[in-house]
């Protein structure tokens, strides 16, 4: 996701700042109209390269400008790009209070929105459509709300989002995003814009940027407010003869930034169009770029999207290909050698047991693509349809901080889950085996993921899930360090006496709240104990039962927490590492909340980030009763 800029500041004369001035030579003047059906559809610009007016959109028309080209127009903006597609019968006049769109209902609707009177207007040869006052003040421009295109002379300060298709100008699956911090961003739409979100990033987060900029001369930069320098991002180096250069930066639909070179032959108008520069090398790069229970891969230097093993495509699409679990067939395999195929999962190792069963890593056949196999041993007797859907419940748990199911199989009593791998392991391995001790700033972020996905869990999902057996062994980190939630949902389909496991190794260590004990009813407040363990385990990078202490005291760890934390000897928790002391107290003090013996004291998972995040006061917490 990296990029890295030029290592040089460019001097760009201010004569490049972007001007709207008025062309007398092709005024449009009040009450001019356009209609798809009329001789008059576009204005056009003084020298022919750009036109503003109805384009076809599917079974309809859309209003927009766009690059005059042949064989083909470059659309390049669109007013109010997601309004259905209009009908032949409409028509765009312009009058005093802006453009006004007569549809065919005899609905009216403002196309522009300002608050003084329009008193003519012009399309730009900049490729910038204008509406000007009496006294030939800007009113309005396109290049003020730029849809997924900016052109030479133009800026983005705020975004850019992907269209939906060449042919489909409405609004898709991707955003690019010019932040406060500075830093130039690409998310999928849907996304939370996390950091872990974005798939391409400028990384010039604190440098104060405020915009990006494209020149006439096919620079595109970085700018500080109030500054003559920009930092380049990409730039053409072009010198041709005998052509008009026409540079556009575009967030294509696939979700890859690109920067077009259109060089236009004055003897006969024939457009030659490349590519200048793309923010990534391939498609799969694209957080997004495959739908719902598929996966990119490269076939003959293409990207393909692909659905995983036993599911079909919805529809056939090349991207966001979304695909559904096929019920007619079953799609495992058989082998007497050790290497099982799951279809086009080979499994290659063990890398872990639970009491569900036990996980392999594997490969998808055709791809690099490393996947983890949980084979669960026992599940209830409920028949092969109910079992798929509650698999199907799960895998449409979908959050930065939960593992993802990304498919199944079922062969008779074999049942396997295919999971996302998760290269840095489990963190009770980073915890309790690591020979390097996570940084603090690692922990605190390890313990707020792990929060975030619980809460999706309990309140956010469209199924409300109860997760029953949260322990580090259940918490995974990707290659970026985040931390995700493995094994959720799946305590329904464990047979009683494994799911409720009130004399095994989850009881022994700690992890289980009281009321399992009980035979009380488990609720959601059974899973914040179950997080106030590990949240102290955290802290402490230490087991919570551990006889291995210089003190019987210090045996139980949520015990020895309390006693440090009355005593005011915090210190000692974290062994005088370097840490931030008021998140340590708060960490602590959630903690404490959360392994409270009666579950009614214990505080929801939305009110613990609150807490944790320095949002919420945290009472002192009171002594504990142990069991």
């Amino acid at each position: 996701m990296a990029f890295i800029p030029s290592l040089f500041l460019l001097f760009v004369l201010l004569a490049n700042e972007v001007t709207a001035q008025k062309n007398h030579s092709h005024i449009i003047k009040l009450g001019s109209r356009l209609s798809p059906k009329a001789n008059s559809t576009s204005w056009f610009s003084a020298s022919g390269l750009f036109a503003f007016g109805f384009y076809q959109q599917g079974n309809g028309f859309a209003i927009g400008i766009w690059l005059i080209g042949k064989p083909d127009n470059t659309i390049v903006w669109t007013a109010n790009r997601d309004m259905p597609p209009l009908s032949s019968d409409s028509i765009l006049e312009l009058n005093k209070t802006g453009l006004l769109l007569h549809s065919e209902n005899g609905n009216q609707e403002l196309v522009t929105d300002f608050s003084d009177l329009a008193a003519s207007a012009s399309m730009l040869d900049s490729g910038n459509f204008v509406l000007y006052g009496n006294n030939s003040d800007v009113l309005w421009q396109s290049f003020d709300y730029p849809t997924d295109t900016i052109l030479g002379n133009q800026s983005l300060f705020y975004e850019l989002v992907s269209g939906m298709s060449k042919s489909d100008h409405s609004s898709g699956h991707f955003t690019l995003n010019m932040q406060n911090d500075g830093n130039l961003v690409a998310y999928p739409v849907n996304s939370s814009k996390w950091p872990q979100d974005a798939y391409w990033a400028s990384e010039t987060s604190g440098a104060m940027f405020s915009q990006l900029r494209l020149n006439l001369e096919g620079f595109l930069c970085l700018w500080k407010y109030g500054n003559s320098f920009c930092l380049v991002v990409a730039n053409s180096t072009y010198l041709g003869k005998n052509t008009t250069i026409v540079y556009r930066a575009t967030l294509d639909e696939d979700g890859i930034f690109r920067l077009y070179e259109h060089q236009i032959r004055k003897n006969n108008g024939s457009v030659n169009q490349t590519v200048v520069w793309s923010s990534l090398p391939s498609q799969c790069d694209v957080k997004g770029f495959c739908g719902l229970n598929s996966y990119c891969s490269t076939l003959n230097g293409h990207a393909v999207c692909q659905c995983y093993p036993g599911f079909l495509p919805r529809k056939q699409s090349n991207m966001f290909l979304d695909c559904k679990q096929n019920y007619s067939k079953d799609f495992c395999e058989t082998s007497a050698d050790k290497v099982v195929p799951y279809n086009v999962t080979y499994l290659q190792e063990e890398i872990g047991r639970g009491s569900s069963g036990a996980v392999y890593r594997g490969t998808i056949c055709g791809t690099n693509r490393r996947v983890a196999v949980k084979k669960i041993d026992k599940v209830v007797d409920e028949g092969e349809r109910e079992f798929q859907a509650e698999i199907i419940a799960i895998a449409r748990t979908h959050h930065r901080n939960l593992v993802q199911l990304i498919g199944f199989c079922i062969d008779g009593s074999r049942k396997l889950l295919v999971y996302e791998y998760m290269s840095n392991g489990s963190l009770s391995d980073l915890l309790f085996k690591a020979e390097m001790r996570l940084s603090w700033k690692q922990r605190v972020k390890i313990a707020l993921d792990v929060a975030r996905g619980i809460l999706y869990l309990h309140e956010e999902c469209e199924v409300r899930i109860v997760h029953c057996n949260i322990k580090p062994q259940n918490i995974l980190l990707d290659e970026a360090w985040t931390a995700k939630i493995s094994d959720f949902g799946l305590a329904r389909l464990l047979n009683p006496e494994h799911s409720r496991t009130t004399t095994g190794n989850e009881v022994i260590s700690g992890y289980l709240a009281p009321e399992w004990q009980k035979e009380a009813s488990i609720s959601a407040k059974a899973d914040i104990y179950s997080f106030g363990v590990v949240l102290l385990e955290i802290i402490c990078c230490r087991s919570n039962i551990d006889v291995n202490v210089s003190s019987p005291d210090e045996i139980l760890l949520s015990s020895w927490v309390y006693t440090c934390f009355v005593r005011g000897e915090l210190n000692i928790l974290v062994a005088d590492e370097d840490v931030e002391w008021k998140t340590l107290e708060r960490m602590v003090k959630v903690g404490l909340w959360c392994v409270q013996d009666n579950p009614t004291l214990r505080p929801s998972m939305k009110n613990v980030i609150l807490m944790l995040e320095g949002l919420k006061d945290i009472p002192i917490p009171p002594s504990l009763v142990l069991v």
